[in-house]
């Protein structure tokens, strides 16, 4: 997604992450890391084998294990962090700072 194109596409459309996977064509979660590149919120994609950070620095856990303490800790008290289950794969969870 060129970034040029994708800067515009949140004033008309938001943050939803479905809407905005819908207008490129591509997945919740490619658009979730999408989002965090463009726009530099600090953001995990949480999937059942792999975490990926993008966005600006932020201090996440530094293992899997941690992660999964870490979410179920959020859920409870998210204390500045969104929490957003993804549509498009089963278990998938975005956290977003800020």
């Amino acid at each position: 997604m060129p970034r040029v194109a994708f800067v515009t596409a949140p004033a008309r459309l938001g943050e939803d992450l479905a809407a905005l996977s819908a207008e490129f064509r591509v997945s919740q979660s490619l658009m979730a890391l999408r989002v965090a590149e463009c726009i530099g919120v600090p953001t995990a994609l949480i999937t059942r084998r792999v975490v990926r950070t993008r966005g600006a620095a932020w201090e996440w856990p530094p293992t899997r294990e941690r992660w999964m303490a870490f979410v179920a800790q959020v859920r409870a008290h998210p204390n500045g962090i969104r929490v957003s289950q993804l549509g498009d794969a089963r278990g998938r969870v975005v956290l977003r700072a800020g």
